[in-house]
């Protein structure tokens, strides 16, 4: 009971204004909370501040608009909004490093394991664009991402994966032929 006439005073103290016990209550019992889940999934102290922070505006607006249950936790509506968060944060960072400094792609024997200079990973980037964004986006998810084939299917609405896997290979096959036949790139991906 002392829990919920806590939180229920905590509720109140945010709807007449009253931000700083709210505040306070917050990062004493729920920030160390989120930070925690964040570090564990190799999050950043800033990342764990910034997504708490904007957990806590969302919490703030649903009070403020009457659409906060009374009768759910405080803490738990904080968390799930934060890890909601978090991981669209994650995948916003995977996806922008997937598309500007890609590492590595199987087209030519060894490269996978190669480093890019800069010129390979200018070069690789335009021939991504040329491509076209569903072949990019395919190979990005194939190689980079290693994700099955039926993942592929699901997430680009391939109508089986056969289907997803005849598109990759023919991606594949594109990009090899648009290599093979500058023999400018040819040599720069081979050196």
């Amino acid at each position: 009971m002392k829990i919920i006439k806590k939180e229920n005073a905590i509720l109140e103290a945010i709807r007449e204004g009253r931000d700083d016990a709210a505040l306070s209550f917050l990062y004493s019992e729920v920030y160390p909370k989120v930070r925690n889940m964040i570090i564990k999934n190799n999050g950043q102290i800033d990342d764990a501040k910034d997504v708490f922070q904007d957990a806590v505006i969302v919490f703030y607006k649903y009070v403020k608009q009457g659409k906060f249950d009374d009768e759910k936790d405080i803490g738990g509506f904080i968390y799930g909004v934060s890890r909601n968060l978090f991981y669209k944060l994650i995948n916003k960072t995977k996806t922008m490093q997937s598309l500007d400094s890609i590492q590595e792609i199987a087209i030519i024997e060894n490269f996978e394991n190669d480093l890019l200079t800069e010129q390979k990973e200018t070069a690789l980037h335009k021939l991504m664009e040329e491509l076209g964004e569903r072949c990019k986006e395919l190979i990005t998810l194939s190689v980079f991402y290693k994700f099955s084939m039926k993942e592929i299917c699901e997430k680009m609405g391939f109508a089986n994966e056969n289907a997803a896997k005849t598109g990759n290979y023919k991606c594949k096959q594109r990009l090899t032929k648009m290599v093979e036949k500058n023999p400018a790139l040819l040599q720069l991906f081979k050196g």
